[in-house]
């Protein structure tokens, strides 16, 4: 009944625009939060020497050092295409200086403040990629992302502007790893990217109570096992061992045989030359 009174459908959704979509949306959110990670934390890697000493080993320092600019520039990159493809309103000037701005900003709060790090690193190229993809007007199209393109294409950091970029980076974290890692934190104060103190109390107080639980299992006391099988004396034991049965009684020495009845007493009498009588 229902279908008899809906009109027919002049348009529909296809499977293939769908999976465009799709797909369009996962590789760049996959883009985007890989960026916005990498961005929020200290890249200094710090280990642990010895209980509660904490260094950067001498190849950690060397990637960093390597790797650093490059990470700089790609970070300012992506968000300047960012910035160029979406209807903002930002000419091509505009486009690189809010790119690096907020590479800047970001890269200074990685190592001051991790929470506010990931809220700015996040929210921006989020909200900028939400607005790209879901909005009918947040794509420059035509003459107008031509002229954009051409503005920032012609358009370069100066070589200050890139020292900035650069020099703030291993400025603030030369500040974070002498100051924060070497001096504040082995004063019980947290700091970004180290293990907060409070973790590492909790876990101290329940590693007595995991302890039991891995062990080995205990071993028999001498109590429980002189209660199980008890110790015998070995004289007693010997003594017990040389004992032998109690001797069978001897048969009784018989009797002499009375006189016979017919036989009657006899009484010797000596006298002279004369027998005895019977």
């Amino acid at each position: 009944m229902i279908a008899e009174t809906l009109p027919e459908p002049e348009h529909f959704v296809y499977a293939s625009d769908v999976l465009y979509w799709v797909s369009l949306i996962l590789v760049s959110m996959v883009a985007i939060v890989a960026s916005y990670h990498a961005m929020q934390r200290p890249r200094l890697v710090v280990s642990e020497v010895e209980t509660g000493s904490w260094r950067a080993r001498r190849r950690d320092v060397v990637k960093y050092l390597l790797a650093t600019p490059f990470l700089l520039f790609i970070w300012t990159a992506g968000l300047e295409l960012i910035l160029l493809f979406s209807n903002n309103g930002l000419d091509g000037v505009q486009v690189s200086l809010i790119a690096v701005s907020l590479v800047i900003a970001g890269r200074i709060l990685a190592h001051v403040a991790h929470e506010h790090a990931h809220e700015l690193a996040k929210t921006v190229p989020l909200t900028v990629v939400t607005l790209l993809l879901i909005t009918s007007n947040g794509r420059r199209t035509g003459e107008e992302l031509e002229q954009t393109f051409r503005d920032w294409d012609v358009t370069a950091l100066s070589g200050n502007s890139e020292l900035l970029l650069v020099g703030t980076e291993f400025a603030v974290c030369a500040l974070w790893y002498w100051v924060g890692v070497r001096w504040w934190w082995p004063r019980g104060h947290d700091v970004v990217g180290m293990p907060k103190h409070g973790d590492l109390a909790h876990a101290a107080l329940l590693a007595p109570a995991a302890a039991p639980a891995t062990a080995a299992p205990a071993r028999v006391e001498p109590a429980a096992a002189a209660v199980a099988q008890p110790v015998s004396d070995p004289v007693e034991d010997q003594v017990l061992d040389t004992v032998h049965a109690p001797p069978e009684p001897e048969p009784a020495a018989p009797e002499p045989a009375g006189p016979a009845a017919d036989d009657a007493p006899v009484t010797l009498t000596e006298q002279d030359d004369e027998p005895p009588e019977r």
